[in-house]
């Protein structure tokens, strides 16, 4: 039975080779399902050649640098395997069906908080700030890595349309735009940056 509702961890890393990281919640192996991914300061790890798990947890391969993030994430196939439809189901398999199904309503709903524990904000591209089809525009909260979700606003649609403007890079607390038509009205972008 699942009850335990964590599908991530995040760990700070110690400079040992032979820590252990706790895995607090269920999972199968990493050969089957539910899988785990594992990241170490944003850059996804492979089972076997940079981590191995066992009944402690999670052990690096080599040792990491003292501080690192080490984010372990569940994920949960979103498929339905179990065919009820054959006569006799074993009692296990209804349960592990029902397992992975709880699974999945609990990373969808991490999924959801995360989404809603987003930074909302805007950003406006000024039609006097072009260089060479080009404006980069500061945003509070974004990173190189983070995900970051743009529109324009409802009444700067059309002209964003039509100057075929993409943002093409994401800095430290920045977005870098390019166009294909230098708009001649400034143009004002809602920026969801998700946590």
């Amino acid at each position: 039975m699942i009850v335990n509702t964590i599908c991530t961890v995040t760990h700070t890393t110690t400079a040992d080779a032979s820590a252990w990281y706790s895995v607090p919640f269920t999972y199968v192996t990493i050969l089957n399902v539910p899988k785990i991914s594992v990241t170490l300061d944003g850059e996804s790890l492979t089972y076997g050649t940079d981590y191995t798990l066992g009944v402690s947890g999670l052990q690096l391969v080599e040792a990491p640098e003292e501080g690192q993030a080490l984010v372990v994430t569940r994920t949960t196939p979103m498929t339905q395997t179990t065919d009820f439809q054959t006569g006799f189901i074993d009692p296990d398999e209804i349960e592990e069906a029902l397992d992975l199904a709880a699974m999945r309503d609990q990373e969808l709903a991490e999924k959801i908080r995360n989404f809603s524990a987003s930074i909302n904000s805007t950003a406006t591209l000024s039609s006097l700030g072009w260089s060479n089809k080009e404006q980069t525009v500061a945003v509070s909260g974004v990173t190189t890595a983070n995900t970051v979700i743009l529109s324009p606003a409802p009444d700067c649609i059309n002209d964003y349309i039509q100057a075929g403007i993409v943002c093409m890079a994401q800095g430290e607390n920045s977005l870098t735009f390019v166009c294909d038509i230098l708009p001649t009205e400034d143009i004002t972008i809602s920026v969801a940056i998700l946590k």
